[in-house]
């Protein structure tokens, strides 16, 4: 077997590199260009250009990336159905770009919007836009979705840090604003913000429960925990993590990644492309020579981004997971100089958060280039106040009612 994809990323599809005269262009006041064309017509040009952008990227995002993005709309969407939207300068340097698609109205937002394109497997949302052109693409961006270009003038945007460049900017748009409906707390590690010792600052007796894992498995065979990354990720690596997730509860409620070959195909066809370039790498802990537990990371520059996770069932009173993580805590602490950020990935509530000890403030919600759009939010928030206080009211009355006719 091979971790090579069958379909490599860049035969996604082949039109000319995007210019005046695509499927849609507009000319904002600061001479910056919007081009939208359908993602299923990226070709490679556009594709080298999209990694340029990444590169000089203000926030790096492994889910925005190329290597991401394209496999996960040909194996996990329909290409046809995502919109590219390009941003560039009056040269035709792409200094921006999005992905996105439209949805139908519902419960919280009674209107047809569009939204940014994620994966069931991308755990941050945002924009790629260049580090040295943001004011100009936020405003070319604003420009848009304000003109009658766009057809609809609401953006959904899930999962998105609260102190990103694209929160803020977005937020304080002229005639536009954030209508957030959700938020939680992320477990994250900030090595920039102290300079503790990471396992030091684990409670003591976690500490002995997983040392005493680790020598109970040294009587086992071998004990060894290593990284595996770039070009040394072979086969093997990839098929020891596919392996151990199915194996494990995820294989049992058929949502590991093995449970379908579209999933799959998906993520061995985004290694590959990470690899090639080092941005990938898998954390392992084998006994002799049998990996018992697996995570598939990326990284980009200083930062690390958890993407999943897999161990050993059989292994499973040993804590292999936990002793992962455990000793890539040893890993962060020894190279400090090297990765300044970890996010996690997680939800709020995570066994991760045992672990890692600073939190982001990640957010949901819709980016609104409309006043009216911005009034009826406002007023919809207000009424799902006033409905949550009188149901609270309500239920405290009940009970004041009842416990009197005791």
């Amino acid at each position: 077997m091979n971790i090579h994809p069958s379909n490599p990323s860049e035969n996604l599809g082949a039109t000319p590199e995007v210019r005046s005269g695509t499927v849609s262009d507009l000319r904002s006041p600061n001479g910056y260009l919007v081009s939208i064309t359908p993602l299923a017509d990226t070709d490679s040009s556009m594709i080298e250009r999209w990694k340029t952008l990444e590169a000089n990227a203000s926030e790096p995002n492994p889910y925005l990336s190329a290597d991401f993005l394209i496999p996960a709309a040909r194996h996990l969407s329909n290409p046809a159905s995502l919109l590219l939207v390009a941003i560039s300068d009056p040269g035709y340097c792409l200094r921006g770009m999005l992905i996105i698609t439209e949805r139908a109205a519902n419960l919280r937002f009674p209107f047809r919007h569009y939204a940014l394109f994620k994966s069931p497997h991308s755990f941050i949302g945002g924009v790629l836009i260049s580090r040295a052109h943001q004011k100009e693409v936020f405003e070319t961006i604003t420009y848009y979705f304000r003109s009658r270009t766009s057809k609809y003038k609401a953006l959904y945007i899930d999962d998105l840090y609260i102190n990103s460049n694209v929160y803020h900017q977005l937020s304080n748009a002229p005639c536009s604003g954030v209508y957030l409906h959700d938020s939680y707390r992320r477990a994250v590690i900030d090595l920039r913000s102290s300079t503790r010792s990471l396992v030091g600052a684990l409670d003591h007796k976690k500490v002995k429960d997983l040392e005493r894992c680790k020598r109970n498995l040294g009587k086992k065979g071998v004990y060894h925990w290593r990284i595996v990354e770039g070009s040394d990720i072979a086969e093997c690596t990839v098929e020891a993590f596919l392996d151990l997730e199915h194996k494990g509860w995820k294989g049992e409620q058929n949502t590991s990644i093995r449970s379908s070959p579209r999933e799959e195909a998906f993520f061995r066809e985004m290694v590959y492309n990470f690899s090639r370039e080092n941005r990938i790498f898998f954390t392992e802990i084998l006994i002799d020579e049998l990996i018992i537990a697996s995570t598939c990371n990326f990284r980009i520059d200083n930062r690390v981004f958890a993407f999943k996770v897999s161990w050993d069932v059989d292994f499973r009173s040993f804590s292999p997971g936990m002793l992962n993580e455990y000793e890539f805590l040893h890993y962060l602490d020894r190279n400090r100089n090297s990765v300044h950020y970890v996010d996690s990935g997680s939800s709020h509530d995570s066994y991760i958060e045992k672990f890692w000890p600073d939190r982001a403030h990640i957010v949901n919600g819709y980016c609104l280039f409309s006043r009216p759009l911005l009034m009826i939010s406002y007023l919809l928030s207000a009424i799902r106040y006033l409905l949550r206080i009188t149901r609270r009211y309500g239920r405290q009355l009940t009970s004041i009612m009842n416990s009197r006719g005791q």
